[in-house]
């Protein structure tokens, strides 16, 4: 991660998923990563993962079959500077 010198255990996938905004318009999702549960992370952050720089669209908890979160599941776009 960008910014915080923290380095987390990760799986990575790249995927070309849409995803429906309440405007109607479109948005692709470039890779979706797994995390350890305990990972502070947050809508909008910067992830560098190889030479690629992402932002976090959607931040979601992975629940078992016990209830417990057992991970997150972050969904990221391509970084677009401004």
């Amino acid at each position: 991660m960008v910014g915080s010198a923290v380095s987390v255990k990760c799986r990575f996938q790249r995927t070309t998923r849409r995803r429906l905004l309440p405007n109607g318009s479109l948005q692709t999702i470039d890779a979706i990563v797994y995390v350890p549960r305990d990972t502070t992370i947050a809508t909008d952050d910067k992830i560098t993962f190889g030479s690629g720089d992402y932002k976090v669209f959607s931040r979601n908890d992975a629940i078992d079959g016990s209830g417990t979160t057992d991970h997150l599941k972050l969904e990221l776009i391509k970084w677009v500077a401004t």
